[in-house]
């Protein structure tokens, strides 16, 4: 009875040792990094520093954070945070009885070349007849015609292009443009006490890559 005890003490021990060193090699470590007498804690411990842990997750976006500025006065509601988020369009001052004032779609040479035109409006008769260097080589013939019928109206209004200026301002509107042709309106605005106005449409486009004026109708 005492050698069955005895061997089955030692086929315990035997299992124990056995475990030990199968959850040993499960996990190496490298003993020259412990200290020669380790509690089962401070194996855990040590065991645990060995290990290279995955860091957390960083969040889905990387991107910079988006910061949305507004009033303390507003209620932060999700309409709100959608309106501010929306890209903010232009305004553009509107004249009654005329067109909205923006003049973003025109290249620079056509901008300049309708604003040299209106301004020689501005001056007296003998500066309109300048304007003729804006005109397409086989359309002079419509400045003509233009400024003849524009004396007129002037002279309607007790003004006298021929001594003094008629045209105190004058207002570029939104124009069509295409591939071959600007069609842009203007205001003209005269000097009289009444300020009475000349709406018209400049027709412009590019001879020899140079813009130049097609046509000048009334609106």
């Amino acid at each position: 009875m005492h050698c069955v005890r005895k061997s089955l003490f030692y086929g315990i021990l035997f299992l124990v040792v056995l475990c030990l060193t199968v959850v040993s090699c499960a996990q190496p470590v490298d003993g020259s990094k412990l200290p020669s007498s380790l509690t089962l804690q401070e194996l855990s411990h040590s065991r645990s520093s060995l290990v290279a842990w995955s860091s957390e997750l960083e969040q889905a976006s990387s991107g910079s954070e988006k910061k949305i500025a507004v009033s303390p006065s507003v209620a932060l509601t999700p309409q709100t945070i959608v309106a501010v988020e929306q890209e903010a369009k232009p305004v553009f001052p509107s004249l009654p009885g005329f067109t909205t004032l923006d003049t973003s779609a025109l290249d620079g040479q056509t901008l300049y070349l309708l604003k040299a035109f209106c301004e020689n409006m501005e001056g007296t008769k003998s500066r309109w007849n300048s304007s003729e260097s804006f005109m397409q080589a086989d359309r002079a013939y419509a400045l003509v015609v233009f400024l003849y019928d524009f004396e007129n109206l002037a002279l309607s209004y007790g003004l006298n292009p021929a001594s003094s200026s008629v045209v105190q301002s004058y207002y570029l509107g939104t124009p069509f443009v295409s591939d071959t042709i600007v069609q842009c309106p203007v205001r003209l605005v005269f000097s009289d006490s009444e300020s009475h106005t000349a709406d018209i449409l400049v027709w412009l486009s590019k001879e020899n890559a140079t813009v130049k004026i097609s046509r000048l109708t009334w609106l």
